[in-house]
């Protein structure tokens, strides 16, 4: 606190003149003590330390609110209380000021209570809170039903077509979409191919620009620009030593992506361009794919299309394992001998299999047996609905073990069916032309996509067995039992006999 020694050194004096503490004899600068000049000195080095580490606070071109020595950003939520710091103060104050009317209330003596904010603090949700909120939820719908199937015949199998929230179950968690281990797939399409011993030589490598940060933790470097200069540099130089070609790939950072919920996790920065020797771009900008998956084989029919003849891939991540499947046979009709990634030679890899860009109820049908087989291989379910029912009443498996409802299911299947069809099967086109994800499982709400999980709404607010009606006294032609053609049950406020 930087007021804090004038504000207590003015109390002081003010004690001084009303009596009520004896004055000292000591009249010199509280600031002037052998001690206090040393702590300031300590302070004055770490702060000339910090700028020279993290850069000058007041050369910073960022709108953000950061904090000086770590360079963390603040919410943009607690970056607006600043605004409405100083307003929060007063209110304060004036409480004080009106409480000193009065002695019985408060003294000048008792001090102001802090406006205790962290800007930088950021408080993630509770998972566990958020668990037990659906658990509640999930026990109170279960015991409405229990009480409903007392006086009303209950259809288990219409209940068991919605989910009991409006998230599923089965595909999310707390609303945000469950991942997997993609690597696995990675395992069994390696099983399939020869992995040779050494790294085979190539004319062309497109890296995947961040998974090459990734796996080059900082040794010694304290800034950006220390590490780009020790670390990455260096290994740029030795690839673009051995290979004609390198070429280095990082995502697009767009707010209305699909992927914008999966990127808000990670940092923000800015995108410099590396250049060697003048190489004609027409071929590779501009570019609207997003990722770097898509984007690394754009580069790769360009290299290609080029002359190059055997063509190495850099990256950590399983698509783009899949889209090299897919696209090699594209790339050997352009003149390509060879594809390389992590795991084989692409040439002994098959193709993937060409889909219509249409989910129809034939392939729903396939898909929902194909996904009944993976949560019970002895199950003989057609549909995903028939096999929650039979997994959750007859196997007594937890609700969030069975598949999700038919509805989710097919709108996961669009979202799948649209990165494959739409963005992966173009992955070589450099400005593809993309239908809207709208008529793929998704929805636009501002300037952001928002998943749709399913299109029928949960069992609470659509089955009409769990109606209750509010009557004070007797039922009459106005009960909403009354109007669905059903008894009253336990759970209605009437008086009515059950």
């Amino acid at each position: 606190m930087i007021a804090g020694p004038e504000v207590s050194h003015l109390v002081a004096q003010y004690e001084a003149a009303c009596g009520t503490k004896e004055g000292t004899e000591h009249t010199s600068h509280h600031e002037e003590t052998e001690r206090a000049q040393r702590v300031f000195f300590e302070n004055v080095e770490k702060l000339s330390q910090a700028m020279k580490d993290m850069g000058n606070p007041f050369q910073e071109e960022s709108r953000d609110l950061l904090s000086l020595d770590t360079k963390d950003i603040a919410h943009h939520t607690a970056a607006e209380l600043i605004g409405t710091h100083l307003e929060k103060c007063k209110v304060r104050f004036q409480e004080f000021m009106k409480g000193l009317e009065g002695e019985e209330e408060s003294t000048f003596y008792e001090p102001i209570k802090k406006n205790r904010v962290d800007f930088f603090r950021q408080v993630p949700a509770s998972v566990d809170s958020s668990k037990q909120k659906v658990l509640k939820e999930d026990c109170q719908l279960f015991s409405k039903l229990f009480i409903s199937c007392q006086s009303r015949e209950c259809d288990l199998k219409e209940f068991f077509r919605h989910e009991n929230q409006s998230h599923p179950a089965a595909l999310s968690d707390g609303g945000k979409l469950h991942t997997c281990q993609k690597s696995h797939l990675t395992t069994i399409l390696e099983s399939q191919v020869t992995t040779p011993e050494a790294e085979p030589d190539a004319d062309t490598i497109i890296i995947d620009g961040a998974a090459l940060v990734n796996s080059l933790p900082p040794r010694s470097s304290k800034t950006f620009e220390e590490y780009a200069m020790l670390d990455v540099l260096p290994t740029i130089q030795a690839y673009s030593t051995k290979y004609k070609r390198t070429d280095i790939v990082f995502d697009v950072y767009r707010p209305s992506s699909l992927k914008a919920e999966t990127r808000s996790k990670r940092g923000r920065g800015e995108e410099d361009a590396v250049s060697n020797r003048t190489i004609n771009l027409a071929g590779v900008a501009p570019c609207s794919h997003e990722e770097a998956d898509t984007r690394i084989f754009v580069h790769a029919r360009h290299a290609t299309e080029a002359g190059s003849k055997v063509i190495m891939v850099k990256a950590s991540d399983t698509d783009v394992v899949v889209i090299a499947v897919s696209v090699l046979q594209a790339l050997q009709e352009l003149g390509l001998q060879q594809l390389w990634v992590a795991f084989g030679q692409g040439q002994h890899l098959s193709k993937l299999s060409q889909y219509p860009p249409v989910v129809d109820d034939e392939d729903l049908k396939t898909l929902e047996k194909f996904v009944v087989m993976m949560y019970d291989r002895s199950s003989t379910a057609e549909g995903v609905d028939d096999a929650r029912l039979d997994m959750f009443a007859r196997k007594q498996r937890p609700y969030e073990a069975i598949p999700p409802t038919r509805s989710a299911l097919k709108q996961h299947v669009k979202r799948a069916a649209y990165q494959a069809g739409c963005i992966w099967s173009q992955s070589t086109v450099r400005q593809p032309e993309t239908q809207t994800p709208a008529n793929w499982g998704w929805t636009k709400k501002g300037d952001l996509w928002q998943i749709v999980w399913t299109e029928l709404s949960p069992i609470a607010e659509s089955c009409q067995q769990l109606t209750k009606c509010g009557c004070k006294s007797e039922c009459c032609s106005r009960c909403k039992c009354y109007c669905f053609g059903l008894t009253c049950t336990a759970l209605c406020s009437c008086r009515c006999e059950v």
